[in-house]
């Protein structure tokens, strides 16, 4: 039993670490240079941003939020001229969280940078760092930028690296980015994952103190009422398909009423969310470990139990909503990890979540 509560506890703590890792990047970025005056280069650094997230600008008040920063790594065959400028104009507004005036930019934004070429050619490695905010979440990311330049060439190519596990965009002044099908088998991928995950979660879940008893009350449910054996097996795949229907509703109904990435933000990162999850996950810790027990309202229970003492189909439907509520004691936990996991990517994720955990 013990070895049962570490690996329910091990489950919950993996899932908060992973909530916020499959967060795609909401912006993207590519690169142009192009020649001005003789061997000096204007490279032009543009940030596409998805809707509703922000970037900060390159220059922020100390105890702020960390600013868009461009490094150039070991400039050889070239020299810097002045500074990165912002060529998109910011927006100024007064940041609560910060208590400060803070500069950002909304959709797209720009930068650039003079260099001088002393060379034939040479290769500017530029490493960006900055933080993109969507209402009070904000995520850290880093890119790579290379930009080779040629004397001879009035545009320079750029590569666009992330560097983490993104996908390589190469782009030049007249193309644009195209990884549309590597995100769509990315998200396609991560979806099959999920659910793999859920199913391991389901399966964990029968090994609950809550459900694990009541596998042979359900067995002798359904062989001891029925004299047709045919009868028997059509009832207990109404029972299964009730109790994938009850929790795959849960699923959908988080999808269904989200509010896009505002609904994942507040869940995932809202302070109130965070407290209210911490609290459920200790006390449901406590009660595995034997400190106290949860019970559910002992009237909720024996209804849809009298119910389930009719039989056929709709008794079927009420063993299983009897089943769910009573396994709800233990797999809650289970299911919240599983729901808050899922806000972290919304659109079918909580469906397909929910789905796998209840096939088990």
């Amino acid at each position: 039993m013990n070895r049962i509560k570490r690996a329910l506890l091990s489950l919950l703590v993996l899932a908060g670490l992973t909530a916020n890792a499959q967060m795609d990047d909401p912006i993207q970025w590519s690169g142009s240079a192009k020649k001005v005056d003789g061997n000096k280069y204007e490279i032009t650094i543009n940030a596409k941003i998805d809707e509703g997230w922000h970037l900060y600008a390159t220059k922020l008040p100390e105890g702020g939020p960390l600013p868009t920063s461009f490094t150039f790594n070991e400039p050889k065959g070239y020299k810097l001229i002045g500074e990165v400028k912002e060529l998109t104009k910011s927006t100024t507004e007064h940041d609560e969280v910060f208590n400060l005036d803070l500069s950002y930019f909304a959709k797209e934004a720009k930068f650039s940078q003079i260099v001088e070429l002393t060379g034939s050619e040479a290769t500017a490695s530029i490493g960006v760092e900055y933080q993109a905010c969507y209402a009070d979440k904000c995520i850290y990311l880093e890119k790579d930028i290379t930009v080779a330049l040629k004397a001879d060439a009035d545009v320079a190519t750029t590569t666009v690296e992330q560097k983490t596990e993104e996908t390589l965009v190469v782009t030049t002044e007249t193309t644009k980015e195209v990884s549309s099908p590597e995100k769509t088998e990315e998200k396609d991928s991560s979806l099959w994952v999920f659910f793999f995950i859920a199913f391991g979660a389901g399966l964990l879940g029968l090994l609950t103190p809550c459900v694990f008893p009541m596998i042979p009350m359900t067995v002798s449910f359904f062989m001891g009422k029925q004299q047709n054996k045919m009868n028997a097996i059509i009832n207990a795949l109404v029972f299964g398909i009730s109790i994938i229907v009850l929790y795959t509703s849960l699923g959908f109904i988080v999808s269904l009423f989200n509010l896009g990435a505002d609904f994942a933000t507040t869940l995932t990162s809202h302070w109130i969310t965070n407290t209210i999850f911490f609290v459920l996950f200790i006390a449901f810790a406590a009660s595995f470990f034997g400190l106290f027990e949860i019970v559910l309202p002992g009237s909720l229970a024996n209804k849809t139990d009298s119910k389930a003492d009719k039989g056929g189909f709709i008794g079927s439907f009420f063993m299983a909503l009897t089943t769910v509520i009573v396994s709800l004691s233990c797999v809650g936990p289970i299911v919240g990890a599983l729901l808050v996991e899922a806000a972290s990517g919304l659109g079918a994720k909580p469906i397909v979540g929910m789905f796998g955990f209840s096939l088990a």
